[in-house]
């Protein structure tokens, strides 16, 4: 990389996340070895400084800069000796930072800070609407300390009001029952007038945040955020069961603290459940849909996740694997998918979901397995009649309460 053009390229490639393979290895070489290549990397993520190169470029002469290049390489081609505390690099640097700067500082600036809210697709926009048309959605929301109970799809920044415009109960929460979730960067005073938003035990909701990020919440899961994003991160707090859509912001990571650990992104779309697992183990599990995050267990170091992977965090340590997403991906659509699933599992989901009490009449039909998927939003008597019709096994329903037997 001696050619400064070829330099000043792959740092601005380097700097918007484009560059990749021996390429990026090279430069990341060279840049562990070379201070003053790093210090430049660092001030062009720096928004002050690129706002201050900007500001320049109204009296900057590149006509002059050029003719000073110039006529240094002529003084140098003239010179017996070689200088030894000017090596040639540092030109090589000087060049590279000037074509930054000059021809690409307000391009990358506007490209590194820009905001693009994720996409969302027909099917995700359907479940939205088929979720609340079946009474699917409610929650909890928490604004400063005052709750209010909400039916229906609501935006972080709106009122804490129903489709109507009505507020129902209101009461005072105290901010101390969170505190096992308060990560060090967020303070008690910014976790006071944090919103938080709770699902009812039968419930799920869907939660659109300050820049775009769109969060599918499922029922007993806990978020909570703050009404506008800093300057410097987006940070959140969960505990249970969400699918982020994440708006791409560069300049700002997403940071997701769960009980377990942190998740990093800058864009992404992903699944997190911090629920316990069958062993009834605490434990936090990422699954990563597209995109790129980081994953820090509480007091380890981060590692990094790629699509179509699955990290598990327990008891401080990550497991990650290969998984299949597509169970996640539809769930997100309004879909269950089970896969050799046993009929007491099964049932434990939705039973919950659908707000019925389940009574096994013995344990060939409790190990029973069922394999298939199912509408969340139909009615439950067609849903108990797909799976008697694949499992063979008989439902009888009493009030509230299922009954289940060979």
């Amino acid at each position: 990389m001696s050619n400064p053009t070829i330099l000043a390229e792959r740092l601005m490639a380097y700097l918007k996340g484009e560059l990749s393979g021996e390429e990026l290895r090279e430069l990341e070489e060279r840049l562990s070895k070379d201070a003053e290549l790093r210090q430049l990397v660092d001030d062009m993520r720096d928004k002050a400084f690129i706002t201050r190169e900007i500001s320049k470029l109204r009296s900057f002469d590149v006509e002059k800069a050029w003719k000073n290049v110039a006529s240094h390489d002529e003084k140098k081609a003239n010179l017996s000796t070689p200088i030894a505390h000017r090596p040639s690099h540092f030109y090589r640097i000087a060049a590279a930072i000037a074509l930054l700067i000059v021809g690409g500082a307000l391009v990358w600036y506007m490209q590194y800070t820009k905001v693009t809210p994720p996409e969302i697709s027909p099917e995700v926009l359907a479940a939205m609407q088929q979720s609340q048309q079946s009474g699917h959605v409610g929650a909890n929301i928490e604004n400063g300390g005052t709750k209010s109970e909400t039916q229906g799809v609501r935006d972080a920044h709106q009122t804490d009001k129903d489709d109507e415009g009505n507020v129902t109960t209101h009461s005072q929460i105290p901010a101390a029952q969170d505190q096992f979730l308060l990560p060090p960067s967020i303070s008690t005073e910014e976790l006071l007038h944090a919103k938080r938003i709770t699902t009812f035990h039968d419930k799920e909701f869907w939660l659109t945040l300050d820049d775009g990020t769109l969060v599918h919440l499922n029922y007993n899961t806990r978020v909570i955020y703050p009404e506008k994003f800093g300057r410097k991160t987006r940070e959140v707090i969960l505990d249970g069961e969400a699918y982020f859509m994440v708006a791409k912001d560069r300049s700002r990571p997403f940071i997701v603290h769960t009980p377990q650990g942190d998740v990093k992104v800058y864009g992404t779309e992903f699944y997190i459940s911090t629920k316990a697992d069958d062993t009834n183990n605490s434990s936090t599990t990422i699954t990563l849909i597209k995109g790129s995050v980081g994953v820090t267990p509480s007091g380890g170091t981060e590692q990094r996740m790629l699509p179509g992977q699955q990290c598990s965090i327990i008891n401080a340590q990550c497991s990650i694997s290969a998984t299949d997403i597509e169970p996640y991906v539809v769930w997100n659509q309004g879909v269950f998918v089970f896969e050799d699933c046993t009929l007491e599992r099964l049932m434990n989901v939705l039973s919950q979901w659908y707000g019925y009490k389940v009574v096994f009449k013995d344990d060939k039909a409790r190990r029973a397995l069922f394999t298939g998927e199912l509408d969340k939003y139909s009615s439950f008597r067609p849903v108990l009649e797909a799976i008697s019709s694949v499992t063979d096994i008989n439902f009888t329903i009493k009030e509230n309460t299922i009954i289940i037997h060979k």
